[in-house]
Formats: C-alpha cells, structure tokens, sequence
C-alpha cells in the first residue's frame, strides 16, 4: 500500500487535471468518483477500479485490493476532492462502454433520452429519478458537458452506476429507438395531452431537451408523442430534472396499475 506525504505529489496533481478537465478524463478513459457511498456503489455495480485514495487515519470500510490503496496526508487529500467535509474517498474507476449495442431491454422498456442537456446537475439528478422508478436505460444524445463528471455523478447519489447508459449522436439514437419499435415521448410546450391523460405504459422513451433552448426540430419530425405538465402559475416549465422526474413517476404509476 502507497502512501502519498505531499500534496505536489504526481499523482495528486494527475487527479486534480482530471477534476478540472473532461478532455482530461476523457482521454485517459476514467472517471472520478467522490464519496465512499458513491464508490460502494459503483465497486457493486462492477466498475473497474484503478485507484482508491484515502485518508490515513480514516475508517477503511471499503473491501478494496491493498494494492490499489493509495493513503494520504489530509493535506495531501484535500488538494484532490471538491467537498471539503465528510469525504474520506476518492477513487479513480476505468471509463466504461457505453454504446447503443450493449444495452439489453426487457419487452416493454422504459427510457430516457437525455438530448443537449449541457448541466452536470441535471444529468445528475435525472439518473438518481432514472435509478428510483426502475428505468431500463437512460441515452446520452449530444450533451454539452459530461454525463460521468463529478457533480453528475455526485447529485445522482451513485444512481448512475444502477442504470444502463449509452452515449451516441442524436441520428443515432433516433435510428436505435426506431429499430426496436420504442415510442419518442417528448416534453414540450407544444403538447396537446398531459403527462397523466397519455399512455406512459408501452415501449417509451422520455425524451428531454435543455431548458434554454428545448428540444430540437428533428425530434418532432419522428414518428413522436408531444406530453406536457399543466401549470397553473406563471410559469411554463419546471427545471428539467424536476419535470423529468414528475413525468417518470408517472409512467411508474402506470406500469404497476397494469401488474395488478
């Protein structure tokens, strides 16, 4: 087991490069994960560890091989993490596959399509909805920022690692949903039918766009069903993660009515 002193040590400052810089990671095909809850889970989901980094005199409650134990000064540690309190744990995990072909869905699957969204937190936010209703894979259309960052992976609460993912040009995933007869559900202010009066129980992807700008043209040109919430207020929409999740739980209210 190595133990790192100083925090200008090479592989501090590797880590650091990698919080800082997607090109980074993306090049080295890793991804950082803070958090010994957020590390538990993805070490149970089956994610490759390179390296875990720990505070010396922290609880090991992590069943890690020594030999990829990395245990540092707190000085040394805090150069690396983001949070400054109650993390103990940062490990560095190979970056998985994520391509349309290795996903493996069920008869009637549930999906969201994440098309454009350019915040880490609502990537984030939308997988932990994802992971809570059972849904059977969640797409990564032409995002502006990184669905693995930090903070995704942070405000998912390790939900990321529980849900199969893939990543793949917006063409694509329209050609993949069409080739296996799984219906486009877009929110859109252009929707006719709420989210509670449209059949959310069949073969489905949720499909979101991001907030400034919304979905694309080209989604409306698929064979698609425009849904969108009632409001009430003032306001139009509801962040897209929040709206996201308010439409999942719907499409979950649905499924368990037809299994009674």
């Amino acid at each position: 087991m190595m133990h790192i002193d100083s925090p200008s040590n090479p592989k501090i400052q590797q880590v650091k490069i990698w919080l800082a810089k997607t090109s980074a990671r993306k090049q080295d095909d890793v991804v950082v994960v803070e958090g010994e809850r957020e590390i538990a889970r993805a070490l149970k989901s089956g994610w490759h560890l390179r390296t875990l980094f720990q505070r010396v005199d922290c609880e090991k409650t992590l069943a890690v091989s020594p030999s990829k134990v990395i245990t540092c000064s707190n000085k040394a540690f805090e150069k690396m993490v983001m949070r400054s309190h109650g993390v103990n744990s940062l490990a560095v995990f190979v970056r998985p596959s994520m391509e349309l072909s290795l996903l493996r869905l069920p008869a009637s699957p549930l999906i969201v399509v994440l098309d454009g969204l350019e915040k880490p937190g609502n990537v984030g936010a939308i997988m932990r909805s994802a992971n809570a209703v059972g849904a059977d894979a969640v797409l990564f259309s032409q995002l502006e920022c990184d669905p693995l960052s930090p903070q995704a992976i942070r405000n998912s609460l390790g939900g990321i690692f529980h849900c199969q993912t893939a990543m793949a040009s917006r063409e694509d995933c329209m050609a993949w949903l069409k080739a296996n007869q799984i219906t486009p559900v877009l929110m859109h202010l252009d929707g006719k039918s709420s989210h509670t009066s449209s059949d959310l129980s069949g073969s489905l992807a949720i499909v979101v766009g991001p907030e400034a700008e919304g979905l694309q043209s080209s989604w409306s040109e698929s064979e698609a069903i425009k849904i969108c919430i009632p409001m009430k207020g003032v306001v139009d929409s509801l962040n897209v993660s929040v709206s996201t999740a308010v439409v999942l739980f719907e499409a979950l209210r649905q499924r368990d009515l037809l299994k009674k």
